[in-house]
């Protein structure tokens, strides 16, 4: 069993695909990390990206945990690595774990926890810097 990671790609109105959004893929497979990569939804499409795309974090977190026997993932070897928006996206999803899997305990996948076990956050974006 090896390691999950579900990658986020930068961008808050649109993906990144290139660059921040599938270069990491290769790195990681080098390595025995296999690879999930996120398309969140965005502001652009009308969502609230404080809420709703840290939601997606969350429950891609839970999808790959469901699903880690089945891809040969360690389910206690999963963690999200973000890049730019998508950072935020991670940092969010690591600290408001607990919430996110009380309020959706009844759900299909409500047996799964989405806080993840490892997370990279991969020059984000910060109110310090957003300004600047």
């Amino acid at each position: 069993m090896g390691w999950g990671g579900v990658g986020c790609a930068g961008g808050h109105r649109q993906i990144g695909v290139a660059g921040g959004g599938t270069d990491f893929v290769p790195f990681f497979a080098a390595r025995g990390v296999s690879c999930v990569v996120l398309r969140p939804r965005l502001r652009i499409d009308g969502y609230n990206m404080t809420t709703d795309a840290v939601y997606d974090t969350q429950q891609a977190v839970r999808i790959v945990r469901s699903r880690a026997a089945e891809w040969r993932i360690d389910p206690r070897k999963i963690g999200v690595v973000g890049f730019s928006a998508g950072a935020e996206l991670t940092a969010a999803a690591a600290l408001e774990y607990d919430a996110f899997d009380a309020a959706h305990k009844d759900d299909d996948l409500g047996s799964f926890n989405s806080r993840p076990d490892f997370v990279g956050l991969i020059y984000p974006v910060s109110a310090a810097t957003a300004s600047a």
